[in-house]
């Protein structure tokens, strides 16, 4: 974590003693009315010094700030702390923290920490940190490293942020895929997603693995099956000899019952791992915390070359199907 830029009002003092431009401290006639701790900024004559630590009425300093020049100033020369364009942005950086979360700071002043891999938003109330949320961290995904697998009259949508893949339903249930290279294995996938689904049977959004040259596929889907006693989605995976040619299933578990006409949110998250012996299938509700759910051998039907995500909809007459991809993340 940073040292903090630090504040006084009206410090202001003289050079107790001549410095060189090669000088790395100076001594004021009285630091009473300055910072005790580093850091801040100091202008003596037309040079802009960094004050990075204080002892007495001695401070370290780092010459030249800012683009002034390091130069020699006088004993009595005036020494003012003031406020610059790299305070203000040294300011907004210092409000808003973000790093892993065993890396939270002690409380000191009001400000904001954002953690790459907790569930809140914490805010320093210049005593304790308090948490707000839940608040999932995302990998922005790129919608510009994917290409169309059997778009038809599918069409993609950025402008809210994520990616959101949408699709008409269609009598023989084509799926619509945006894939990209797979990364080399050992690798994890991970998918933050919010499903758009109709409670209609086979309605299905998820995850993808292709084989370009076969193009055979392998589906990791929330879907709706009404063979069960209530309309409720389940997590299915699928072979697919194309997009439109359905091969086998591999699991199909029944989640917890929803209720309402569509599917939508809370973000969901679905792992594809390939430890270099399997392909295992991980899901999360909180992007952080993965349990498997089934696993394969890595080149079970296919060898995949790429990965991706898809909508489906085997239905006449029902609503558009639809996925928002919010996070993205290889490893």
């Amino acid at each position: 974590m940073p040292t903090y830029e630090q504040y006084a009002n009206n410090a202001s003092s003289t050079l107790a003693s001549t410095i060189i431009a090669g000088d790395g401290s100076l001594t004021v006639a009285s630091a009473a009315a300055f910072p005790t701790v580093g850091n801040f900024r100091i202008i003596v004559d037309s040079e802009i010094m960094t004050v990075t630590a204080v002892s007495g009425s001695t401070f370290t300093i780092t010459r030249g700030a800012e683009g002034t020049t390091a130069a020699g100033h006088t004993s009595g020369a005036i020494v003012t702390q003031v406020l610059t364009r790299g305070g203000l942005l040294a300011l907004g950086s210092d409000l808003l923290l973000s790093d892993s979360y065993a890396a939270l700071p002690s409380s000191s002043i009001v400000r904001l920490f954002l953690p790459n891999n907790g569930y809140s938003a914490y805010r320093d109330t210049g005593a304790v940190w308090t948490p707000w949320g839940p608040l999932l961290p995302f990998t922005a995904p790129n919608d510009s490293l994917y290409s169309w697998v059997n778009q038809g009259s599918a069409t993609v949508t950025t402008s809210n942020g994520g990616i959101f893949l949408r699709s008409p339903q269609n009598a023989g249930g084509d799926i619509r895929a945006r894939v990209k290279n797979l990364p080399a294995a050992p690798y994890k996938v991970t998918m933050g997603f919010i499903p758009l689904l109709h409670p209609t049977n086979f309605y299905n959004c998820g995850m993808i693995l292709r084989n370009s040259s076969s193009g055979k596929l392998v589906t990791y889907q929330l879907a709706f099956n009404t063979s069960f006693s209530t309309i409720s989605p389940v997590i299915v995976s699928n072979k697919f000899d194309d997009p439109v040619t359905f091969n086998s299933s591999y699991t199909l578990i029944p989640p917890t019952p929803i209720t309402g006409a569509y599917q939508t949110g809370p973000c969901m998250w679905f792992q594809i791992q390939d430890n270099s012996t399997n392909r295992i299938l991980n899901i999360s509700t909180d992007g952080q915390n993965f349990a498997p759910l089934f696993s394969v051998a890595r080149t079970d039907f296919i060898t995949p070359d790429q990965i991706g995500f898809y909508v489906s909809a085997l239905s006449t007459g029902g609503p558009d199907v639809g996925i928002n991809i919010l996070s993205w993340n290889e490893s």
